[in-house]
């Protein structure tokens, strides 16, 4: 697996922390902020109000969380999510191109859409982060 950039960190607003890449890791373990959803929610779907409840895995989980640290599944989605955002708006070279190419099906990713793919898991992210780095140096994707 390639290395990832801590582009996503400053996105977030998490650059505050200066840590390690491993130190990230321990701080979404620990519980990163709730309102980093806010930020994620607002640049890659601002017009979709259940966005952030995906994000969270359920609506009733995000109303009980409200002022608590993100779960550590919960962090780690977020970052899945904002680590391809980051890498989106790069290749794309802007939140508008990024976000038609997150929300529409993708055909190497068997119709899906990219967002959906990211969210579900790791392994999905890693697959969408593999087409975007295609379409940064030039690979039919």
């Amino acid at each position: 697996m390639a290395a990832v950039s801590t582009d996503w960190v400053k996105f977030l607003g998490l650059e505050r922390r200066k840590l390690s890449p491993l130190g990230y890791v321990d701080w979404v373990n620990e519980g990163l902020p709730a309102e980093i959803l806010n930020t994620l929610t607002g640049a890659v779907a601002p017009n979709d109000r259940q966005f952030v409840n995906r994000l969270m895995g359920s609506k009733s989980t995000r109303y009980r969380r409200v002022d608590k640290p993100l779960s550590v599944e919960s962090g780690f989605r977020a970052v899945r999510v904002a680590i391809v955002w980051v890498m989106a708006v790069d290749v794309w070279k802007s939140e508008e191109a990024a976000r038609a190419f997150l929300h529409r099906p993708h055909p190497m990713l068997e119709a899906r859409k990219p967002i959906d793919v990211a969210i579900q898991s790791e392994l999905g992210a890693e697959l969408v982060r593999s087409i975007l780095g295609e379409l940064r140096y030039g690979s039919a994707a």
